[in-house]
């Protein structure tokens, strides 16, 4: 009875080293599966890639480790565990290879879609940037013309100065820390456009940051609706711009893209009989806005003290204030009224008579010193008879 019990014992102990080795055998040829297709998935992103493989390395190298001491708890010889690891590959490669298979389907799923956010302003990718991160017109040109032909559109023509105003788009982005069409005082993308006197029939805009490469870039506004109509859109020219921010929109150091699509406007002869040598369309010159500054008045008090006489003045402190208006510029767009109010200015003027004298002849007549003495003393309330006195001795009398 007691061997018997002792057998029993040991079957179980046995079934249950068997089901921890196997266990332990699945979980380190499953991790094994997932690390070579993580890899090959990564090998074109060297941001994540060292450390997918670092990260793999490192749990391979444990889970190796646990595989060792486990086998030498169990005190098994190493033909019994390699008999044991060979039954456990037996029975677990059908379920390892349907677990590689959804895995690969969803990194392909996951790749084809590079975890990308569309909004109506632009497209948003998971890439942040890296050191090193650069991008070229002659490679985002290339890629927007791959994609065109593929769905048998003409390629487009790079225009410099759709570049340009690529570019003052960027950087006005950059500037004002936005991430839209229109920039924060409404005005929409084509003011960039006229700033560098592109004449135009039809212009379109894709914006885009966070991809790791310039067919990312391409690949990612093809698979958004509205982008993709812009990028197979029916225009003949196009532009590039790129800019970097230390954090943009609080999502941290990025690469934004600007892409300005465009046909230019077309030109009619008015006149038959004109010569057709030269069909240079004449560009309207950019006007910038006329701004016409106004002084604002500033206070004047009126005081009686020793050291300012009737006509007498002294300033004190502060800066005058103006009033700024500006005219249209040949966009269209009108800054806005600005107004700039004295800053602790203010004038002095004296009502204090000046004192007569014996050889002074008065100036004026009577009259007209009567007159400017009740002007001045109804100035600051002070009509009375002493004081009009004092005033027309200052003129003489």
């Amino acid at each position: 009875m007691n061997l018997k019990k002792l057998k029993s014992r040991r079957s179980i102990k046995r079934l249950g080293q068997k089901i921890l080795w196997q266990g332990l055998v699945l979980a380190a040829t499953g991790m094994l599966g997932v690390a070579i297709t993580i890899c090959l998935w990564t090998v074109d992103n060297p941001k994540s890639l060292g450390d997918l493989v670092a990260s793999v390395t490192l749990s391979a190298l444990l889970l190796i480790l646990l595989l060792g001491t486990i086998a030498v708890i169990l005190r098994k010889t190493k033909r019994t565990i390699f008999r044991w690891t060979r039954k456990s590959i037996h029975i677990t490669i059908p379920l390892i290879l349907l677990v590689l298979a959804v895995t690969v389907f969803l990194l392909g799923r996951l790749d084809e879609s590079d975890i990308e956010f569309n909004s109506p302003e632009g497209l948003a990718g998971s890439q942040d940037y890296f050191e090193g991160l650069e991008f070229t017109t002659e490679k985002l040109w290339e890629a927007t013309n791959e994609q065109r032909t593929k769905h048998s559109k003409s390629a487009l023509t790079l225009s410099p100065q759709l570049n340009e105003s690529a570019l003052r788009k960027c950087q006005d982005m950059v500037a004002k820390n936005y991430w839209s069409h229109n920039d924060p005082d409404g005005r929409e993308p084509w003011h960039f456009i006229n700033q560098v006197n592109y004449s135009y029939d039809t212009a379109g805009e894709n914006l885009a940051y966070g991809f790791a490469s310039e067919t990312d870039v391409v690949t990612g506004w093809m698979n958004s609706e509205g982008h993709r109509e812009n990028l197979l859109g029916e225009y003949t020219e196009v532009g590039f711009g790129t800019c970097k921010s230390e954090d943009y929109i609080d999502n941290g150091k990025q690469l934004i893209v600007v892409q300005h699509f465009a046909t230019p406007a077309r030109t009619t002869q008015s006149q038959p009989s004109q010569s057709t040598s030269n069909n240079t369309p004449v560009i309207k010159p950019y006007m910038a806005p006329v701004c016409t500054k106004t002084p604002v008045p500033y206070e004047i008090k009126y005081i009686d003290v020793s050291y300012l006489y009737v006509g007498e003045t002294e300033e004190y402190g502060g800066r005058d204030g103006y009033r700024e208006t500006c005219t249209a510029d040949s966009t269209g767009y009108k800054p806005p009224d600005f107004t700039s109010p004295p800053y602790d200015k203010t004038i002095y003027r004296g009502t204090k008579p000046k004192p007569s004298s014996s050889t002074n002849t008065p100036s004026l007549t009577y009259q007209q010193a009567y007159s400017n003495c009740n002007a001045i003393l109804g100035q600051h309330g002070a009509s009375n008879s002493s004081a009009m006195q004092q005033c027309l001795a200052a003129y003489g009398y």
